[in-house]
């Protein structure tokens, strides 16, 4: 009975001691800035994801500098179509590179995301083109986000 009882608490220190649960803090993003940002492919989408990203960094120089090279390219298909055979809805689909250098670390990573969202087809054009913006507003968003919680898990095994 005795051996049963140590070696469950054995097994529990073993499982508690070992999770290698680690908490992303994002407080470290201040302690970095970005340098240089360069951007290919989609002008719209990356202006909004360089806007994002940058908002999430310090704004002063610090000595710990990052250097972003991002190159996204969009493409438009045909996701449905009605009996009439008139399209109803399209799908976006995104793919972005990312290439993240820290300087100072002489530490370079590559991403590639890809991120798809679809939008409807309305019986009036400018309905069709607001959707389709709204559409791209949000995968931006989604880019950015992932984009950031990529360089946040970074900066945290630094």
């Amino acid at each position: 009975m005795n051996k049963i009882k140590n070696f469950y608490y054995i097994l529990i220190f073993i499982l508690l001691a070992n999770c290698g649960y680690k908490i992303n803090d994002q407080s470290k993003l201040n302690l970095f800035s970005i340098t240089d940002f360069k951007i290919t492919g989609d002008n719209k989408i990356n202006f909004f994801v360089k806007n994002k990203i940058n908002s999430k960094f310090s704004k002063s120089v610090s000595n710990k500098p990052i250097k972003i090279l991002l190159s996204t390219t969009k493409d438009k298909k045909i996701k449905e179509k009605n009996i009439k055979n008139q399209i109803t809805k399209y799908e976006v689909d995104i793919i972005s590179e990312v290439e993240i250098i820290f300087l100072n670390e002489n530490l370079i990573k590559k991403f590639t995301f890809k991120i798809n969202d679809d939008y409807n087809v309305a019986t009036s054009h400018i309905t069709t083109i607001n959707n389709k913006n709204n559409s791209e507003k949000r995968l931006a968003d989604k880019l950015s986000d992932e984009i950031i919680k990529k360089i946040t898990r970074i900066i945290n095994d630094l």
